[in-house]
Parts: structure tokens; C-alpha cells; sequence
């Protein structure tokens, strides 16, 4: 198939998750930085939350979707 799209990072990304509606995919890795991209405007620059702890590890949509969690290499849970 055909790239849609790149979604860049400045470093390397450790995980991603995409929402339920496929429609905003969230991002995170080594630079600590959690993005989140809404791809039905993939141009958009995304949302950026800085978790000013380590290099993100995991980041999930929680089951409503309002919230996700990201945990940190340094061992910090952070709930947003």
C-alpha cells in the first residue's frame, strides 16, 4: 500500500495507541514527550504533553477514551 502519511518525532517513539474511532492515534518515547495526532488532519501539528519524567514507555486510551495513561521508563504513572 501507499504511505498516508509521517507523523514525525525527534527521537525514537516507544509506543503508540490508537483511539477506538481509528480518527486520533497518541504517541510517546524517548524524548518524553506524549503527541497526540488527529488524523483526519494529519498537516496539524499535534498535541503535546510534556511528562517531565523519563522516556515514555507505554502510553493507552482508558476505555472511555476521555483519559490515557502513559507510564515512564523512571517508573512514574502519570493519568491525563
Amino acid at each position: 500500500g501507499e504511505e498516508k502519511c509521517s507523523l514525525l518525532h525527534s527521537k525514537v517513539v516507544k509506543t503508540v495507541d490508537f483511539a477506538n474511532d481509528d480518527q486520533r492515534l497518541i504517541t510517546g518515547g524517548v524524548d518524553r514527550y506524549l503527541r497526540l495526532f488527529d488524523l483526519n488532519q494529519p498537516n496539524n501539528e499535534p498535541t503535546i504533553w510534556d511528562t517531565q519524567s523519563d522516556s515514555v514507555k507505554t502510553v493507552l486510551w482508558l476505555e472511555n477514551e476521555s483519559l490515557f495513561v502513559s507510564l515512564c521508563s523512571n517508573g512514574f504513572v502519570h493519568l491525563w
